[in-house]
């Protein structure tokens, strides 16, 4: 039976009880224990025909607000199954999943270029081309003598030779790792010890400063990046990483996704609880009014 119905047989029984009593709605004090009677019956009826609820308490089917809240928060979704809102279980669960799916393969994308982008510089950009292009600078506008002996690779460039490339020399050459020194216009920045993320941005970033070292490079051309003076390894390797960092991009909108939709599903949970509550609550109550020397029984069914 349904929550209106009962509200309805309970007011009958009300009206019929009140219209029993000799002196209807006024009763003299010498009947108090009557009265008294009367209200313990309504609410004995209100509670078999709203299936046992006690007064002033939650009806059988009431959920609670703060385990639907905490179920979604951890599950989207599950608060809303537990409110018996399925469809926006579903609409939540679902939004869960494709976030999560974005945010896994998009990353994996970018692992994957990145690894490529990798490769290709370690196999493209030297180091030892970087430090022998410093040398040749400082050698021809005087800043250091020779002191070192190179040879031409095949595009024509002096490369310091493997009995002087030493760890000895690099922390030399490392000190004039600056454009305060002619021919090194654009040396801004110092090259990592070590191949980290910002070793890997800066060969690519900077071609002022690293671009003489690319495999396509020459020692007489100054690359700056504008307008295309850049060489054409250069270029790729920075469109390789501008893909990565894309697929890295679209991960993150997909885990801002999932936290938001954590989110708002608690806060819909929430809500999708209270509003199944709310159908389901009765009260009854019962006051005895003194009016003109007289006391009047004043019962009251309220339904939320």
């Amino acid at each position: 039976m349904g929550v209106f119905p009962r509200f309805f047989f309970a007011l009958l029984f009300l009206a019929a009880t009140l219209l029993a009593e000799p002196n209807g709605f006024f009763a003299p004090d010498s009947v108090s224990f009557h009265r008294l009677a009367l209200k313990q019956q309504v609410i004995r009826n209100v509670q078999e025909e709203t299936g046992g609820t006690s007064i002033g308490e939650a009806a059988p089917g009431e959920i609670s607000v703060k385990k639907a809240v905490v179920f979604s928060a951890l599950i989207p979704g599950s608060g809303q199954a537990y409110a018996k809102s399925y469809w926006k279980s579903a609409l939540f669960l679902g939004v869960e999943i494709g976030a999560w799916a974005l945010n896994i393969v998009y990353n994996k994308k970018g692992r994957d270029r990145e690894a490529e982008f990798k490769l290709y510089a370690d196999a493209r950009w030297s180091e030892r081309r970087y430090f022998s292009y410093i040398y040749y600078q400082l050698v021809n506008n005087g800043v250091i003598n020779e002191m070192y002996e190179t040879y031409l690779d095949e595009m024509g460039r002096p490369i310091i030779s493997d009995q002087y490339y030493t760890q000895e020399t690099v922390n030399y050459l490392r000190q004039y790792e600056s454009d305060q020194y002619p021919g090194l216009s654009g040396f801004t920045h110092h090259l990592p010890h070590t191949k980290t993320q910002q070793y890997y941005e800066m060969i690519g970033k900077y071609p002022a400063q690293f671009g003489n070292a690319w495999d396509d490079a020459s020692f007489d051309v100054k690359y700056d990046g504008y307008r295309g003076r850049m060489t054409p390894h250069n270029a790729y390797y920075m469109d390789m990483r501008d893909e990565s960092n894309q697929f890295f991009k679209i991960a993150g909108y997909g885990a801002m996704a999932v936290l938001a939709n954590h989110v708002i599903s608690a806060i819909d949970a929430g809500f999708s609880a209270r509003n199944h509550n709310r159908k389901v609550k009765m009260k009854v109550s019962y006051r005895s009014v003194p009016i003109q020397y007289q006391f009047v029984d004043m019962f009251g069914v309220s339904l939320n």
